[in-house]
């Protein structure tokens, strides 16, 4: 008698179980749950990196609070303007502050970045991300 199902981690077919089993045995299916998780994990630590290389580079180049420099200084910093923690907004009239954790920034459109640190407009609710987004 040929097997019903295959199993999606080995490939081996199985007919026993219930009708919506995947897997053969319980060493497939925690393989391929971790190998799963790990991937995801990996994902996460890239990201975490990136975060982390961007926060030091924002410290460096503002440590007053509040400076402006142009996108290609940060840049060649190796800064990464696709990784933020979160927009906050500041007024109705401002664009939002691009922040990453506890350090913000605004783009201008003339290849300027005008940056904000804790000890200015990073307070309230920027701060409030900030503090979430290091607990998790």
């Amino acid at each position: 008698m040929l097997p019903d199902r295959q199993c999606i981690q080995c490939g081996e077919g199985f007919r026993h179980g219930r009708a919506d089993k995947k897997f053969c045995s319980a060493f497939c299916r925690t393989t391929f749950h971790n190998q799963r998780y790990r991937r995801n994990q990996l994902l996460r630590q890239r990201v975490n990196q990136l975060l982390r290389r961007n926060h030091q580079i924002l410290q460096e180049i503002n440590p007053e609070g509040r400076t402006r420099v142009r996108r290609e200084v940060m840049i060649q910093r190796g800064f990464n303007f696709a990784y933020i923690t979160h927009l906050a907004t500041v007024g109705k009239d401002k664009p939002p502050l691009r922040c990453c954790y506890d350090q913000g920034y605004y783009l201008d459109p003339n290849g300027w970045v005008e940056l904000r640190g804790r000890k200015t407009a990073v307070t309230g609710e920027c701060k409030d991300h900030a503090l979430a987004a290091l607990k998790t």
